[in-house]
């Protein structure tokens, strides 16, 4: 059971802290969340749960991962949780982004957002005698919440972007094994 449904043995949150917890972490409020299934038959999303929020002014809806969907009619989890979850890049959440670290040992100089030729943000890191990445492009989310919001750092953003050229140029393989299930 924990295997194939972890949320049907998780505790329930009681009904009164479902209903209170609508802040994020950066304490602004939830006006409005709602799970659904699609029912407009020419969305390319037709007949897949869906999540939407309202916060403040922004109404944000995407595809709501097995998991959460679990989560959600088990009511193991917050609608607070799941909105900084599946919305926290669109909301510039620094809760989002803390999650993304550089690999370990990674002996990088500086770190470097340009804007280019076609007046898009890249990101590349200089690796000393190692050479430097190749310069990836940034969402639009990514730049907002890193020259504008201050939620993120050029270090969180190099990992985001840049972690697995990081990796190839420091020697560090992943290993991919074939493997038969008896």
């Amino acid at each position: 059971m924990q295997t194939y449904y972890p949320t049907k043995l998780m505790k329930q949150i009681p009904v009164e802290e479902y209903k209170a917890s609508n802040t994020l972490s950066d304490g602004r409020v939830i006006d409005k969340m709602n799970v659904y299934k699609e029912a407009n038959e020419q969305s390319q999303n037709f007949g897949k749960w869906m999540l939407y929020a309202q916060v403040g002014e922004q109404k944000m809806s995407t595809t709501l991962p097995n998991h959460d969907l679990n989560a959600y009619f088990d009511r193991v989890t917050t609608p607070s949780q799941l909105v900084e979850k599946n919305f926290g890049q669109r909301l510039h959440l620094a809760s989002h982004y803390e999650q993304f670290k550089l690999p370990e040992g990674a002996e990088i100089k500086d770190i470097r957002v340009s804007k280019d030729a076609d007046n898009k943000w890249r990101i590349s890191a200089d690796m000393g005698e190692r050479g430097i990445t190749a310069k990836k492009e940034l969402s639009f989310d990514d730049g907002y919440a890193l020259f504008h919001t201050k939620t993120a750092t050029r270090q969180q953003l190099a990992a985001k972007y840049l972690t697995p050229e990081i990796n190839e140029k420091m020697g560090v393989k992943q290993e991919t094994t074939l493997g038969l299930k008896l």
